[in-house]
């Protein structure tokens, strides 16, 4: 697979290799569709939300390495997908997954320094639901935030690990993981994220008024 320009090698992952002309014609069109978003932070946000503007810069309210951080996992979220809509049910647990460490960011920036709160370990080690326990706690529309989140990574979790069982012989195998159950936690997801990003996005317009 040979590229007029190399940086579009950077949208691609291993499984692409190998692709047909067919598929690598329509990965180049999603590539050169991507190229043309600068900002994929506000753009996937606002396809979640399903609004046409944000009314909001998020470049204005996070640090620069807190922008790209976020911006890069939106990247990724786009790269499977312009619309969370239209991902396969075969990517769900790379979107959700890429979606969860994109707007972690925002949270933690929230937390940490608009509410100026520390984030305590419920295990004695740093994770993820940390910070979704936190908000919990608040109660309110925070609480709900919180709740969203910590049902998103339910999905996730879902997807990541797979179950079990023991056949007639006592040996162990995998239950395959259905496209029913994939398509249910995407299109869950993206419904708990909806929600709770709404409720985000009005704390931080509040928070930065001039953002």
């Amino acid at each position: 697979m040979s590229f007029k320009d190399k940086k579009d090698k950077k949208f691609l992952s291993s499984s692409d290799l190998g692709v047909s002309e067919e598929e690598l014609n329509e990965l180049l069109r999603r590539i050169n569709a991507l190229k043309k978003i600068k900002d994929c932070l506000e753009y996937l946000y606002e396809d979640i939300i399903q609004v046409q503007a944000l009314g909001f810069s998020f470049k204005c309210s996070l640090s620069t390495s807190e922008y790209i951080h976020a911006n890069n996992y939106a990247c990724s979220c786009l790269n499977l997908g312009l619309s969370c809509r239209n991902v396969l049910d075969n990517d769900a647990k790379d979107w959700i997954s890429n979606a969860i460490i994109c707007f972690d960011t925002l949270i933690v920036h929230y937390i940490s320094s608009v509410r100026k709160e520390v984030i305590y370990s419920q295990t004695g080690k740093l994770k993820e639901r940390d910070s979704y326990f936190h908000l919990e706690s608040k109660g309110g529309n925070l609480a709900t935030i919180g709740s969203c989140f910590n049902a998103v990574y339910q999905f996730r979790s879902q997807l990541a690990h797979p179950r079990y069982k023991n056949n007639t012989n006592g040996f162990r195998t995998i239950i395959p993981t259905s496209n029913k159950v994939k398509k249910q936690a995407l299109q869950g997801s993206i419904q708990l994220l909806k929600r709770g990003l709404k409720l985000l996005l009005n704390e931080y317009k509040s928070s930065y008024p001039n953002c």
